[in-house]
This record gives C-alpha cells, structure tokens and sequence, in this order.
C-alpha cells in the first residue's frame, strides 16, 4: 500500500508539473519557429499556441483510444519503461563523453557511469527480450514513437518551416 501511495503521489506530481510546463514549453517551441506556421500562431491575449495544444490533445485522445482498444495495457507500461532506462542510459553515457564530459570528474567516476549506462541498456533488453505474449506491441509502440521523433526532427529543418520570431 506504502508503494502504491508513493507512486499516486508521483505520478500526480509529475502530472501537474507537465501540465503547468507544457503550454509554456509550446510556447517557446512557436516562439522559436520550430513548429509549422499554423500550428505556430500564438493567441495574443495569452500568448499560447492554441492550434498546437488543440493538435496534441486530439492525438493524445486518438492513442489513447488505440490503446485502450488494442488492449494495450502490459505493451504501453512495458514500451514506457524501456523508453525511459535507454533514454536514461544514453543520458548518463553522453555525461562521460566529450564535449560532454565534466572536466572534475576523474577517470574512476567516468568509468562507474558507463558501467551504469551499460547495465540500465543490459536492462532494457532484458524487459524487452523477457515481454513475452506483449513483445509484437511492445516493440511496435517504440518503432511507432521513434518514427514520430525522427519525422518531427526531420520536418523542423525542412526549408519551409515559420522563421525565428
């Protein structure tokens, strides 16, 4: 019950914190001309970019329903987890590496975080080589995610993107 608490209490936190962050952080995303022009417009008044948040809702909504149809449930926790240790992994392994790399930090320590980065990726391929029956969705959610990311990279150095404001 302690465990479950604690987690009610983290993900509400995290919750709230997006959701005050996030307009902000669209915000800035149309500010600096990175997202279309048309989903880039802000509102005057209160200086969002209603088109964009309106945009992110219904996909939201859209996945949400697919997963809840798909029957998804065991893939999504799953994919969620080893998006965040490899995300996590590659954080710690980038702080040991040039240009990265914390010039106090001595060799010892540089070691210690990439046997760290090593054993948070070990893990992740472990959940997923351990998934089971949810494997197929599993992997289909993270192909589906990395598409998006790379598509979205790729289409905000397109020549036609809204310029700086």
């Amino acid at each position: 019950m302690v465990v479950a608490g604690v987690s009610f209490i983290a993900t509400f936190s995290t919750f709230n914190g997006a959701l005050l962050a996030f307009s902000r952080f669209i915000y800035a995303l149309a500010a600096q001309g990175i997202l279309p022009r048309s989903l880039a417009q802000l509102e005057p008044r209160t200086l969002i970019a209603r088109n964009a948040l309106l945009m992110l809702l219904g996909c939201a909504i859209f996945f949400t329903l697919l997963l809840h149809f798909l029957a998804w449930y065991e893939a999504t926790i799953l994919a969620t987890a080893v998006a965040a240790t490899l995300v996590y992994a590659v954080a710690t392994w980038t702080r040991e590496c040039s240009p990265f790399r914390e010039t106090g930090r001595g060799p010892g320590w540089r070691l210690w975080g990439g046997i760290f980065a090593t054993i948070l990726t070990i893990f992740a391929l472990s959940v997923i080589l351990q998934a089971g029956p949810a494997r197929g969705s599993m992997l289909a959610l993270l192909a589906g995610a990395l598409g998006m990311a790379v598509m979205a990279v790729l289409l905000s150095r397109s020549p036609n993107r809204s310029p700086n404001r």
